[in-house]
């Protein structure tokens, strides 16, 4: 993408690469009015808006989370799966789980905050609880789902029953 500044009867014209990051002064019709220093002179010029996009910047802070530790832990690296040294969870530390929960896996992929930055790594999956309902609850809302289906089922063939004799009469 090319953009051109005049100032004092000098002309630049420079290809910015993809995925470059420019400073934005203003947006006028519609062109991005940016900065860009180039061969140490800082140039102003405009770029359509259809040859750029406003940079959004990685999320810094979690807004939403799904878990919390349980019991003090190690944490992983995703990549090598080396220990962490520098991190340490303790019980009640809030994290997101980043893929499906599954009880059963050895780690967990998690995004949390640390000394007020953000990582994500694996988490040994016995050392945090994700929030919501828990097994015991489950298995108690299936009990009693069960329940009242044959409560229903027993309570329909009874009044089927009451019909059928009231009609040979």
């Amino acid at each position: 993408m090319k953009f051109e500044k005049r100032t004092n009867s000098f002309n630049y014209e420079i290809e910015i690469e993809q995925g470059e990051i420019l400073d934005c002064l203003n947006i006028k019709d519609n062109f991005y009015e940016v900065q860009y220093e180039f061969n140490e002179n800082l140039l102003t010029g405009y770029i359509p808006y259809e040859f750029a996009s406003v940079y959004k910047p990685e999320q810094e802070v979690i807004l939403s989370y799904n878990a919390k530790i349980i019991s003090q832990t190690d944490v992983y690296s995703i990549t090598n799966g080396s220990i962490i040294d520098d991190i340490k969870l303790s019980p009640g530390h809030q994290i997101y789980i980043y893929e499906s929960f599954d009880s059963k896996a050895e780690f967990t992929k998690a995004k949390f905050k640390y000394n007020n930055q953000v990582v994500i790594a694996n988490i040994p999956t016995t050392n945090l609880s994700p929030n919501g309902l828990n097994k015991g609850v489950i298995i108690a809302l299936s009990i009693i789902s069960a329940l009242v289906g044959v409560v229903l089922i027993l309570l329909g063939l009874k009044k089927k029953k009451k019909k059928k004799l009231g009609t040979k009469n």
